[in-house]
């Protein structure tokens, strides 16, 4: 299952969203916050597709 993220950028005060992979350094701690438009993908398309790009720290 693909996680997301959306986060912002404090001196750019816009947001970047990220998904990360099964495997990626910081899957493991992400927290999803539902409330905020937070979520799960299916696939790495649709994450995509939604406007996310890969976290890094998945290569």
């Amino acid at each position: 299952m693909l996680r997301n993220l959306t986060g912002m950028e404090e001196k750019k005060l816009r947001y970047d969203k990220f998904y990360h992979l099964p495997g990626c350094l910081h899957y493991d701690k992400v927290v999803i916050e539902q409330d905020i438009g937070e979520g799960f993908f299916c696939t790495e398309e649709e994450a995509i597709e939604a406007g996310f790009q890969k976290a890094s720290g998945c290569d």
